[in-house]
């Protein structure tokens, strides 16, 4: 959809978690190291969004989401920054992940992305 002073464009967060789930970021332009340990951050300021047909023709929802990472091999973690919406949570705690307010203070929002660094980098 067309951006506008009213609307700002369509966000497909869920099509951009399934892509690198599906170990397919290349369309992304992304690619995974080998042996890395697979996580994603996303920043979101609208509720959970999905444009793209799945091949059952269907699209992505946060119930795919779910399935996709508790199936995923290799494991990936999903860490959300929202607005609450509960689908982001239950989609981040699905991976062993969690969910934070995107509207907090810098110094909170830093707080959380460390977190998110110790958590990833010493499995704590």
């Amino acid at each position: 959809h067309p951006v506008s002073a009213l609307n700002t464009g369509d966000e497909p967060t869920l099509d951009a978690i399934q892509s690198c789930i599906s170990n397919e970021p290349v369309a992304l332009g992304l690619s995974w190291r080998a042996g890395a340990s697979r996580t994603i951050v996303l920043f979101a300021d609208e509720n959970p969004q999905g444009h793209h047909l799945m091949p059952d023709g269907g699209f992505v929802t946060p119930d795919t989401i779910v399935s996709s990472l508790t199936h995923s091999s290799p494991h990936v973690t999903l860490f959300t920054f929202d607005m609450g919406h509960v689908d982001y949570k239950t989609m981040a705690e699905a991976s062993g992940g969690n969910s934070f307010p995107i509207f907090t203070t810098q110094t909170v929002m830093k707080q959380f992305l460390d977190q998110i660094i110790l958590e990833v980098s010493c499995g704590k």
